[in-house]
């Protein structure tokens, strides 16, 4: 059984409404506490609403275990 689906209880700190061409933005995106098996990965997708802007990050099981809880 796998993980899909939206994190409903996914708190975000510092989440522009724009970000312009060429410009950086950091932001911290806050998840509940979870663990996945040793040979699973999660993937975190972030899509630019109207947009064409696209960002992937697989975060390994031991990421996960290593995380600072906030």
């Amino acid at each position: 059984m796998g993980l899909t689906g939206r994190f409903p209880e996914v708190d975000s700190c510092n989440d522009p409404t724009v970000v312009r061409g060429h410009q950086r933005q950091r932001t911290v995106f806050a998840l509940p506490k979870l663990t996945i098996s040793d040979d699973k990965v999660l993937l975190e997708e972030i899509t630019e609403k109207n947009g064409a802007r696209h960002q992937t990050t697989e975060i390994t099981s031991r990421e996960l275990s290593n995380a600072k809880v906030l």
